[in-house]
């Protein structure tokens, strides 16, 4: 039952209850905390009140085109933008003739639009307060909502799974990433993946002469979205997948340019290279990796339960998944990616993250451990001893390069870096990543630095290098605690490091360091290391 944690605090802070004849009125403030998609009670206004609640077409204009232009750094394929930008102007010449699929859908680019454009400076006369911006989100991603209730969205339809797509995206952005939304993120997730079941697309378009050229390449990007999504919170819950392996045969998409594609196409063009950049370019590398993600979650490897041989062969997967994905979106440093647009830099720094954390838990269970006897005709014990330290070492490696990403983004997206634009574009998954790494960092200097100062080696570990590292990040978590409640239990958990570094170690006992480590809600299984 470890890793379950849906349950805890299930039937808490239900008790606001309103009125099925009430339009629009929403339970404001706490509830925003759980996705709306999920408790958002109220009846859904009718389509005329939707369409006339929209902004004026100037304002939406430029949400629209803040939405695509910002939407390049997010590993997601929802849409054509040459065939969605027809469809807008078909929109504004006859607002009454498209469907409420379509109204959720721009509502859900609205949402998205807002969020990203959320300025952390101090309001002028020409910008919006903070509160300001969330009202307003609130407004739109309401909206959104009513238009799925309305056209009854779990039966599936056009336009259906782009706006939960969306919706999905909105719900990472969301600056209040509690374990509570971390599970309802999990929930939504798995009610879109089941939604795409049923509308089939785990099964390849060629399987069906009925669907066009477009309209098949197009299923195949929304069902590599999907399956990124599904993955994605599986790993970020702790909780099982909804896809299995081998439960579907469809085609991963073409590296292709928005422009090789047409509606009217009837035949499909050649892949380009991968050397070639298209906008799919990064999500088919996020789709590698999530899907060798998928197999080790499905194979249990995260749980630490595998034998020594068992985990030489995920491990062998996983390296040969990281040598398909091409260069262009592994960070190393800054300076190696100079001429990179700020999204091409954050796309590197992601999918590195997410490699590095994946190694991480699928060694985690060599931090603290001794060398396990072999059995059933694995290595000798001294081999497996090798082994495992040298995971050890490099566990700690991996999750010393999370931590400086993590100082690298937020140095580097302040006033005056080269990431400013990056600002307030950090997902869930982002600070997840970054909290294993600290999270991981935190529990072996715990358990085998030297008190009162930590000096030297551990295994060829400099332990120095470790503390520091985490004393550079602190100042990092604390000004992100400004808005992560995650980045908060950080900045606890480093609080009680740091006091017994400092020699205060009667004040941490190993019991309270641990309800810490709990506290984080990582899944991480603490209790096999």
């Amino acid at each position: 039952m470890d890793g379950i944690s849906e349950l805890k605090g299930h039937f808490e802070n239900l008790n606001e209850i309103q009125s099925p004849e009430t339009y629009g009125q929403e339970v404001p403030d706490k509830s925003r905390q759980r996705p709306l998609l999920l408790y958002s009670g109220t009846r859904p206004p009718p389509k005329e009140r939707l369409i006339s609640e929209l902004p004026e077409r100037n304002i939406v204009d430029r949400m629209v085109f803040y939405y695509f232009s910002e939407m390049s750094m997010m590993p997601l394929i929802a849409l054509h933008p040459p065939t969605f930008l027809q469809e807008y102007e078909q929109f504004w010449a006859n607002p009454r003739d498209v469907s409420i699929h379509w109204i959720g859908l721009l509502y859900s680019i609205l949402s998205i639009s807002t969020i990203f454009s959320r300025k952390s400076e101090a309001p002028t006369s020409d910008t919006m307060s903070d509160s300001g911006y969330t009202a307003q989100y609130s407004e739109y991603a309401h909206q959104m909502v009513h238009c799925l209730k309305a056209g009854d969205y779990v039966r599936g339809g056009p336009y259906i799974l782009e706006t939960l797509i969306n919706y999905t995206v909105l719900e990472l952005m969301m600056t209040c990433p509690s374990p509570d939304v971390h599970s309802g993120i999990y929930a939504t997730t798995g009610l879109m993946t089941q939604i795409a079941f049923r509308m089939g697309y785990h099964r390849d378009p060629c399987h069906f002469p009925e669907i066009s050229c477009f309209e098949g390449e197009m299923r195949r990007r929304i069902r590599a979205t999907v399956h990124i999504c599904d993955t994605s919170m599986s790993v970020l819950s702790g909780s099982p997948r909804v896809i299995a392996e081998g439960s579907w045969d469809t085609k991963p998409p073409r590296n292709l340019h928005d422009g090789d594609l047409d509606p009217s196409c009837t035949t499909l063009p050649e892949s380009r290279l991968d050397s070639e950049l298209t906008p799919v370019s990064c999500p088919l590398a996020r789709y590698k990796l999530s899907l060798t993600v998928g197999w080790l979650i499905d194979a249990n490897v995260f749980q630490g339960l595998l034998l020594p041989s068992e985990k030489r062969r995920a491990e062998a997967r996983l390296a040969e998944t990281w040598n398909t994905i091409p260069d262009k979106f592994k960070f190393e440093s800054l300076s190696n990616c100079l001429s990179e647009s700020p999204a091409g830099v954050g796309q590197r720094i992601g999918l590195t993250s997410l490699y590095n954390k994946m190694y991480i838990m699928l060694h985690i269970s060599h931090l603290l451990k001794s060398p396990r006897s072999a059995d059933y005709g694995d290595p000798p014990a001294e081999e497996d001893a090798e082994y495992e330290l040298n995971s050890r070492r490099k566990c700690i490696q991996v999750a010393l390069q999370n931590v400086e990403f993590l100082i690298i983004m937020d140095t580097e997206s302040r006033p005056g870096g080269t990431l400013t634009v990056l600002k307030n574009k950090t997902s869930i998954l982002a600070v997840h990543e970054a909290l294993v790494a600290t999270a991981v960092l935190s529990t072996f200097l715990y358990h085998f630095g030297t008190w009162p100062a930590t000096t030297g080696e551990t295994d060829g570990i400099d332990m120095a290098h470790i503390e520091a590292t985490l004393r550079n990040c602190k100042d990092t978590w604390v000004r992100w605690s400004e808005w992560s409640p995650d980045a908060r239990r950080a900045v606890d958990l480093l609080d009680l490091v740091f006091q017994k570094l400092d020699g205060s170690m009667e004040t941490v006992p190993m019991s309270e360091f641990s309800l810490a480590l709990d506290g984080m809600g990582l899944n991480l299984g603490w209790d096999t290391v």
